[in-house]
């Protein structure tokens, strides 16, 4: 019997998240609603049932403790709102198509999502809560938490992005490549190879 969930986030990338699930994982998981703080309604056939500030309720009403975290932005809110939800006892599938999950070396964290037509190869690592869009293409690496890769990035073999970051659509990290902590790297940008990027926003209260 397939699992219910609740998806945090009822915007577009909540509701892509939806449809992701309802038509790779149906066997699986079913979304029982939507949890959001700034929307009370929308048009999609699946509910928002309530605000982040009710999840505890929820769970204790409805026997849901299943959550999956939208692509909410800025990502250090993302990443500490995962691990204070973990904290609290709630527990986050990992969406990623079995065939990526068997490939050798493989390692996913919580929380992970990757859309069909993503490439993953062997010897890749997430950590817990990344995200990464479709027609993007991983090679071996290691992913921090919280990362959210969006459509059509590149990253190459050897190369390591830390938690938080965020990497815009048509980006390149090229091989052996170091990303530092919650950096922003922009669309179509190159972090060349062997290159180390730095840049790191203000995050309070991380572990």
């Amino acid at each position: 019997m397939a699992q219910k969930l609740i998806i945090y986030g009822a915007g577009l990338t909540g509701i892509g998240i939806a449809e992701y699930i309802r038509q790779e994982f149906s066997g699986l998981y079913t979304v029982a609603g939507f949890v959001d703080d700034k929307k009370a309604k929308h048009g999609y056939p699946v509910p928002i049932i309530g605000k982040p500030s009710d999840l505890k309720e929820l769970r204790d009403s409805k026997g849901i403790n299943q959550l999956v975290l939208g692509f909410m932005y800025p990502t250090d809110v993302r990443l500490q709102m995962g691990l204070e939800l973990l904290a609290d006892g709630f527990e986050f599938p990992t969406l990623v198509d079995q065939e990526i999950q068997d490939k050798f070396e493989v390692s996913l964290g919580r929380g992970v999502i990757v859309y069909n037509k993503a490439e993953v190869n062997p010897s890749v690592k997430m950590g817990d809560f990344v995200a990464v869009n479709a027609y993007s293409v991983i090679e071996s690496s290691e992913i921090g938490d919280g990362v959210v890769i969006t459509p059509q990035v590149f990253v190459g073999a050897g190369s390591k992005i830390g938690r938080g970051t965020i990497i815009q659509p048509g980006a390149r990290i090229m091989y052996g490549a170091n990303v530092g902590e919650f950096c922003n790297i922009g669309p179509n940008c190159v972090v060349g190879m062997n290159e180390t990027v730095r840049y790191k926003t203000t995050i309070q209260n991380l572990p």
